[in-house]
């Protein structure tokens, strides 16, 4: 489903109950040029297939980078298929990098983020967060083109989350904050418009 000009949301339905409202890969960018790919879901086959048929229905653009949120299984249980299917870059927060390394066998396939360095797709500009709490090694982006804020586990659509380090929650929320969104895409739950996505974070 397409969200804005830029964001298209491959939606399903994973049953999990920790998951109301199913979870979300985004990809964003141009689909007859180049787009970048949030999260890679389970190591469910079913919903890695439904990222790599949804994939195929966006024409098989290039895929610069897979930009990871954080390392739990639900987000990068599907990095080997995905990543060999589209041969993307894998971005991530430093503390998940080795990790990642090790599933992929390679560390050519893994570079790092700096903490709130662009990443530039077809024009629109991608900014890396980090906000600890939920997990330390979380990554939120936000996209100034379309104001829209890519929260990971950090907000859900649809539920609460659960938190680790409230003290580094609370500094995340706080940053997250300070950029002007009027959309809120999570990983787990509904997409977030205006005007709820304005206040959603607050």
């Amino acid at each position: 489903m397409q969200i804005t000009p830029h964001i298209y949301n491959m939606h399903i339905d994973d049953g999990a109950v920790s998951h109301p409202g199913g979870s979300n890969n985004y990809f964003v960018g141009d689909p007859s040029g180049e787009m970048v790919l949030l999260d890679t879901g389970d190591h469910w086959r079913e919903w890695t297939q439904a990222i790599l048929n949804y994939y195929d229905e966006l024409g098989r653009p290039n895929i610069s980078a897979i930009l990871i949120t954080h390392g739990h299984v639900d987000h990068i249980g599907g990095l080997d298929r995905v990543h060999e299917a589209t041969g993307a870059t894998i971005r991530c927060h430093p503390d998940l990098a080795e990790k990642l390394v090790k599933i992929l066998g390679s560390e050519d396939a893994v570079e790092p983020l700096e903490s709130d360095e662009i990443v530039s797709v077809s024009g629109v500009t991608l900014r890396a967060l980090f906000t600890p709490g939920h997990e330390i090694d979380h990554v939120c982006y936000y996209l100034a083109e379309d104001r829209v804020m890519f929260t990971g586990d950090t907000v859900l659509g649809a539920s609460s989350t659960s938190v680790g380090d409230l003290s580094a929650y609370m500094k995340s929320l706080e940053l997250l904050m300070g950029f002007e969104h009027s959309t809120v895409c999570p990983a787990h739950g509904p997409v977030v418009p205006p005007p709820k996505g304005e206040g959603l974070i607050r």
